[in-house]
Formats: structure tokens, C-alpha cells, sequence
């Protein structure tokens, strides 16, 4: 009664694979973005650091100003779209035709 309502293993794993795809690429492409501003950090704190050392601490109220710190780590992949994944359950239990298919022998 209630398995027509319900995704077989087969429609789920598909959805599943399909979330954690997409989570994988968000993640990704955040973590490149990531890795390029940290390494924009490092070369300015490797610069201010030059700087301050050359002034001395005598002059430390001449210093320019501390670099800003990069972004947090992504964590792109922890984050589930849950519009899309309802969307998604829901065309996948209705089908082609619109009506709410019939369970499928396991």
C-alpha cells in the first residue's frame, strides 16, 4: 500500500549519486577559489611580515595594516539542495504520466 509512494533502490541510489555529484563539483569549485585566496594570503603576510620586520617594533604604529584572513574552507559538500531533491522524488514517483506509479516487484 504505502511502497507506491516510496522510490525503489534503484530510483534512489540514482538520486543519491546524482546529490553527491553535484555536491562534489560545488565543492570543488569553491575549494579551487579557496586554494587561490589562501595562496593570495600567504604571499601578503609573507610581504606584510617583510615590511613590519624592516620597520622594527620601535615603529610598530607605522606598520601597514595586517593582510585580511582568507575565506573559511568550503564545506560546499555538507549542504543539500532540498527543493531540488523533493522535486526530484516527486517526478520520480510520478513518472511520465502524471499519476503515482505502481510498486514494483522486489
Amino acid at each position: 500500500a504505502m511502497d507506491k509512494y516510496r522510490l525503489n533502490d534503484d530510483q534512489r541510489r540514482h538520486l543519491v549519486r546524482g546529490i553527491f555529484q553535484s555536491a562534489m563539483n560545488k565543492w570543488y569549485h569553491s575549494y579551487c577559489w579557496y586554494r587561490q585566496k589562501n595562496a593570495e594570503f600567504q604571499e601578503k603576510s609573507r610581504q606584510w611580515r617583510f615590511e613590519a620586520v624592516a620597520m622594527g617594533a620601535a615603529n610598530r604604529k607605522n606598520w601597514p595594516p595586517m593582510p585580511e584572513l582568507p575565506p573559511p574552507s568550503p564545506n560546499e559538500i555538507l549542504k543539500v539542495d532540498t527543493e531540488r531533491v523533493l522535486k526530484s522524488i516527486t517526478t520520480m514517483l510520478l513518472g511520465t504520466h502524471g499519476q503515482v506509479k505502481e510498486p514494483q516487484q522486489r
